[in-house]
């Protein structure tokens, strides 16, 4: 079996419309990563994947402190801009919702390449994978692996710092994902979850 740590970056205080590939964390988004590691600690994690903006690059960094496994940076991790609620879907453009849609299908086919080479890593130890990236795109994996629609993909909440659990039941007749935990942020004090 396969488990895959979806982890959402830390906190940045840039609204999120206005983040850029190069936005840092906060000293929020630097404490929620540092509860982040110690709460991963003692899973057997093998290997970290994180998308090379900088905000999950320093998110995936401050966990590897407590980890020391290897990292690997992947394109294919890269936030992705869908709308960001129910009403959004639906009071635009045709032409940009169709836009939005061809996105979508696209980094689905992304995410089911990346998927599929960790599942099937000829190494039979590399069963505990991290994979910090941003909101969009862990809902665009959820979307894919739980084959959700897009009208329950876009009401899912994904809070900084959080971990979404996937685990792959490989042995199964017909092999699927199974959501284990989803948006867990109990290693967050109250004062640094935003």
């Amino acid at each position: 079996m396969k488990t895959f740590f979806l982890v959402r970056h830390g906190y940045t205080q840039v609204p999120e419309q206005d983040q850029t590939a190069n936005t840092p964390l906060s000293d929020i988004g630097k404490n929620q990563a540092a509860s982040l590691a110690d709460r991963l600690c003692g899973m057997e994690i093998d290997h970290i994947f994180t998308s090379p903006f900088h905000r999950a690059i320093e998110t995936a960094s401050i966990v590897n402190l407590k980890l020391n496994v290897p990292i690997s940076t992947d394109d294919r991790l890269k936030e992705i801009s869908l709308w960001l609620t129910p009403s959004d879907l639906h009071n635009q453009p045709r032409r940009k919702y169709q836009k939005e849609i061809s996105m979508l299908r696209h980094t689905k086919i992304q995410l089911h390449k990346m998927l599929d080479e960790v599942i099937n890593h000829p190494d039979e130890s590399y069963k505990n994978i991290v994979m910090v990236s941003h909101g969009n795109l862990m809902r665009a994996i959820l979307a894919y692996t739980l084959k959700m629609d897009l009208e329950t993909v876009v009401r899912l909440n994904i809070g900084h710092a959080s971990i979404s659990i996937l685990k792959w039941e490989g042995s199964a007749s017909e092999p699927f994902f199974r959501l284990d935990r989803f948006n867990d942020t109990a290693h967050l004090e109250e004062g640094i979850i935003v």
